[in-house]
């Protein structure tokens, strides 16, 4: 395996069904500029996104690619808002259709990828994995964060209108 310094950025495109019917292997690098959903999404992207894709004819005559995907991005935490690195790391299965006829035949372990077309752009598919792959609600793992509450009195320089309520309540 090349060295990290030495490795190669992946195609944008390619012809998937051929790289499949040659059992292809392809490992890269992909430029974080091609992943603008992935940089909206997070804080940053960084140093480096790289993807390992084999290509496969498959059992059944269906083209598959198997593969790993990791970057490591930089989340804010929901509990203390706080920037944190998170390692992303996705393990794409997907057998390659034309339709969704074809996509409801599929075996559970595969998850459909639809050409319509007879070439693949990487980077989108490679862009949806680490999007599939990010945290749903990011939080560090340790309990150490705490989370940022803000008293609406204290933030405004005003009274909490509820310690006004209180005070006109009748005491018993």
């Amino acid at each position: 395996m090349s060295t990290d310094a030495a490795m190669p950025s992946l195609p944008r495109t390619v012809v998937a069904r051929k790289l499949a019917a040659r059992g292809q292997h392809l490992l890269g690098v992909v430029p974080q500029q091609a992943l603008p959903r992935v940089v909206e999404a997070v804080r940053e992207v960084g140093p480096r996104v790289i993807a390992e894709l084999q290509f496969s004819p498959g059992d059944g005559g269906v083209p598959e690619i198997h593969g790993q995907v990791t970057a490591q991005v930089t989340v804010t935490c929901e509990r203390c808002l706080e920037p944190m690195a998170l390692a992303v790391r996705a393990a794409p299965a997907l057998g390659l259709v034309r339709g969704d006829t074809e996509a409801e035949s599929l075996p559970a372990r595969l998850d459909p990828c639809v050409l319509a077309e007879e070439e693949l752009d990487l980077f989108e598919l490679i862009e949806e994995e680490i999007l599939l792959a990010l945290p749903i609600v990011a939080a560090h793992a340790d309990t150490s964060c705490q989370p940022r509450l803000a008293d609406a009195g204290q933030a405004s320089g005003k009274e909490s209108p509820f310690r006004v309520l209180e005070r006109l309540k009748p005491q018993r």
